[in-house]
């Protein structure tokens, strides 16, 4: 059953929720160190290697919404800023590799032409057990202007337990593609030992109902100004 939402940031919109994502890491089918595939988590139609559909109780996935896992690789492992795969204590994660002061992750997210994306929340996970603690701030950007939708700052302790989920709660409109930063702001902690999880994004698309009032409003404006012409 599809599930009816309120989009608040596009045009008041009414929107049919498609399915809904996260991304787990669970059994990805990756080695430990592995880079994470650069599309990974996309167009997920289906539950396993690491990714996990239908927690809100619909299992249509997010089938138009593709990613893109963002890298600098130089050659030389630590000096580069991409996401690895790593299992502490028994949870899969995306490391984060080199994750020092000023160093940035990035995953950009981007739907179809006639679907939109809500990107809802995810968790830290240092890998190890130490005092120290990692600060970043979690920042989502419209990926072609760089507007800034939203800014998380988040203090991670180094105690090897999975946070809270993080809620970003970003309603993108139509067609919109998303870009979610992760960026090392301060702490005490090296740049190798902390590791992302549980991404949760959904999938929507405008009601049918919506969609013919927006025509009509579209073409309601066309014929006033065809009017204010001839006058």
């Amino acid at each position: 059953m599809a599930a009816s939402v309120f989009l608040a940031n596009s045009a008041q919109a009414v929107v049919t929720l498609v399915g809904d994502t996260t991304i787990t890491f669970d059994n990805a089918n990756l080695n430990l160190g592995d880079q994470i595939p650069g599309n990974f988590g996309s167009n997920a139609t289906n539950s396993g290697g690491g990714i996990t559909i239908g927690n809100s109780g619909l299992g249509l996935g997010t089938p138009d919404i593709t990613l893109s896992w963002k890298s600098q690789f130089n050659g030389f492992g630590h000096q580069s800023t991409q996401f690895e795969y790593v299992n502490v204590s028994g949870t899969d994660g995306g490391f984060l590799n080199n994750s020092v002061v000023g160093q940035t992750h990035e995953i950009q997210f981007s739907p179809g032409a006639n679907a939109s994306l809500i990107l809802s929340s995810l968790d830290f996970q240092s890998v190890g057990v130490t005092a120290d603690t990692y600060t970043y701030t979690l920042t989502v950007k419209d990926a072609g202007t760089s507007s800034i939708l939203a800014s998380v700052p988040v203090v991670v302790a180094g105690d090897g337990n999975k946070t809270a989920p993080i809620n970003l709660g970003v309603h993108g409109v139509l067609g919109q593609s998303l870009v979610l930063d992760i960026s090392r702001t301060g702490g005490t902690g090296d740049g190798f030992s902390m590791a992302v999880d549980d991404i949760a994004f959904s999938e929507v698309v405008p009601e049918p109902t919506t969609t013919a009032l927006m025509g009509l409003g579209l073409g309601g404006l066309g014929l006033m100004a065809v009017r204010r012409w001839r006058k």
